[in-house]
């Protein structure tokens, strides 16, 4: 019995489990892979459901390989990853151009001609270069004719002249001849003509194929892990040393990351991009060089995310520190935030009949009417911002606001930590937790950390999108393909089927209302954003009404005719509306077991 009830469990728990992939990195743990560090690190892969595993380089392993029989989940590649055409998908490119150099410290080497009969040292992978062999070519050097050294990745090794050449990356070894003052000379492939990206994230065919949401995703979180890194660098170089074994000093990580963010930004103002004009570039350098016999389809080379789905599912387990969870329940719940002690959070966010109070404006203190409708809190941590005008951030910004709101809890930070310190068992609580007791920013940072807890995961589309085809009906799934096939998707799409974009309420015609809110432009105090709002998220939105930030559509069917008709243009037929209400409602999920936890 007891083994039964075991297994049974351990099957609960699998089936709520996030996706497991894997990566294998180039070298060794450094900058390089900050952008992959960050997603994990800041739970960006975690948000969308994955578990990823970072391999670290090891000498003898075969990425390519590892990949394509599936060890790995995912590799980086040099430029030569193209050789395996038919065997892998190319996601990105980190750098639009190569670090991968040839330096010397030799005066007597300054031409490719010099590298006649001189020690080269360099690894297989360099040898097998597109960008070197095409750099050597046209001066008749071959890198037989060179006398070929083991690498052994120490610069020293050029310093103290036991090598004449030797292939390095820009981004590393260059650091040490700089922070000596050693004169040197670069051979760049780029500089004649071979200007290619380099390291390329990719996967296995057989795997985008069989998991391309998953693909998506990590691809997507990637992107989002890097764009965070080069734009807060310092902090990056930080995580690293705490996270990850790295020979690398702060100073040589700060001087990488320069040079790394210069050559993913190289030409372009878009992080990863890869073209196919590119990848052809690259393996006709190969075909001319006759390193390579046979033609590759390019159409189904480079992973196309507009096939897949732009829906994807709630994570199963979100991310989140239980401790301050259930602290900052407590603090949800609790009508000391408000100035007369009548009110709470849970006022306006009932959370169990979908994270608003199904009211057109919410009641504050004292009987006060508020003048924009009241968001649902469950999933906001997917949103790009908070608020219907964005102007918080975050949920810790979003927390400050209501508490010092005149109309809605009227209270003041000072006063509020005054009285609960006066609660001797949550002051012992709170010390537990934070080390400087109850704060402002303690107290907002707990709620926020309860919000992180209210997501929720497995509704009838997310089991869709999982596989299981019957999880929603053919009309639900009918009234999916109209929402793509319409234009509802271009706004409403991601995690949160929204609430990642700002877009102008009446882009075909006005919005008729008596509700006077002027979006962003209230922020900006620029007219140009007048009318644009964030756009609200589609998750529950069965149990949200009424509908829009003026809070004065009364049901789902209504709301959809008048989305249609003021952003789209278009008339929709009853039977249309009807289809596409029941997807909607398809996207009601699971409410999170901490809501049910004893405070």
């Amino acid at each position: 019995m007891i083994n039964k009830l075991f297994l049974i469990i351990l099957c609960m728990i699998s089936s709520y489990a996030n996706d497991k992939v894997s990566i294998q990195l180039l070298w060794k743990h450094q900058f390089q892979f900050a952008g992959i560090y960050i997603a994990k690190y800041k739970g960006f892969y975690n948000d969308v459901g994955l578990d990823v595993n970072i391999k670290e380089f090891n000498f003898g392993t075969d990425i390519a390989n590892d990949v394509i029989s599936q060890k790995s989940t995912f590799g980086i590649g040099y430029s030569n990853i193209v050789l395996e055409s038919n065997k892998v998908v190319l996601l990105n490119a980190f750098f639009q151009t190569s670090p991968h150099v040839i330096v010397t410290t030799n005066p007597k080497i300054t031409t490719i001609d010099d590298f006649k009969g001189k020690r080269l040292m360099t690894d297989d992978s360099s040898t097998k270069s597109v960008e070197f062999n095409g750099m050597l070519n046209p001066k008749d050097v071959v890198f037989k004719d060179l006398k070929l050294l083991k690498h052994t990745f120490n610069i020293q090794d050029l310093i103290d002249k036991k090598c004449d050449l030797m292939t390095v990356y820009t981004s590393n070894e260059l650091y040490e001849l700089d922070k000596q003052n050693i004169n040197y000379m670069i051979f760049d492939p780029r500089d004649y003509g071979y200007d290619f990206y380099s390291d390329i994230l990719f996967t296995s065919a057989k795997y985008a194929k069989q998991n391309p949401m998953i693909v998506k995703k990590f691809k997507e979180q990637t992107i989002r892990g890097w764009i965070w890194a080069f734009e807060h660098i310092e902090e990056t170089v930080d995580i690293i040393q705490k996270n990850y074994k790295t020979n690398k000093s702060n100073d040589s990580l700060l001087y990488e990351a320069g040079i790394l963010k210069s050559l993913a930004y190289y030409k372009t103002n878009q992080f990863g991009k890869i073209k196919q004009s590119k990848i052809k570039e690259i393996y006709n350098v190969y075909y001319m060089l006759d390193m390579v016999k046979n033609d590759i389809n390019f159409n189904k080379m480079i992973f196309d995310t507009k096939m897949q789905e732009p829906i994807y599912p709630i994570p199963l387990n979100p991310v989140y520190d239980y401790n301050k969870a259930k602290l900052g329940k407590k603090l949800f719940y609790d009508t000391r935030l408000s100035g007369n002690n009548t009110i709470n959070c849970a006022s306006c966010h009932i959370l169990e009949i979908g994270g608003d109070d199904n009211s057109q404006f919410s009641t504050g203190i004292n009987g006060s009417i508020g003048n924009i409708n009241s968001p649902t809190v469950l999933n906001a941590k997917y949103n790009i911002s908070q608020f219907w005008d964005g102007r918080a951030k975050d949920l810790k910004e979003q927390a400050m606001g209501p508490i010092e709101n005149p109309i809605e809890m009227g209270n003041s930070f000072k006063t509020l930590v005054k009285e609960l310190k006066e609660d001797n068992k949550l002051l012992n609580e709170f010390n537990y937790l934070y080390k400087d007791g109850i704060t402002k920013a303690n107290i907002t940072d707990a709620i926020a950390e309860f919000e992180k807890a209210l997501t929720t995961p497995n509704g009838k589309f997310d089991k869709y999108l999982r596989g299981d085809q019957n999880a929603i009906s053919q009309d639900a799934k009918d009234g999916y393909k109209l929402f793509k096939q319409l234009g509802c998707i271009n706004c409403h799409n991601g995690i949160n089927v929204g609430g990642n974009l700002y877009q102008k309420v009446g882009v075909f015609h006005k919005f008729s209302t008596k509700v006077m809110s002027l979006g962003i432009m209230s922020l900006t105090g620029n007219v140009i954003d007048k009318n644009y709002f964030r756009v609200p998220m589609l998750r529950n939105i069965s149990q949200t009404a009424p509908y829009f930030h003026s809070g004065d559509i009364d049901t789902l069917e209504n709301a959809v005719k008048i989305m249609a008709n003021i952003q789209l243009g278009l008339k929709l037929p009853k039977k249309d509306v009807n289809k596409i209400v029941k997807f909607l409602k398809t996207l009601d999920g699971e409410l999170p077991a901490i809501i049910k936890d004893d405070i």
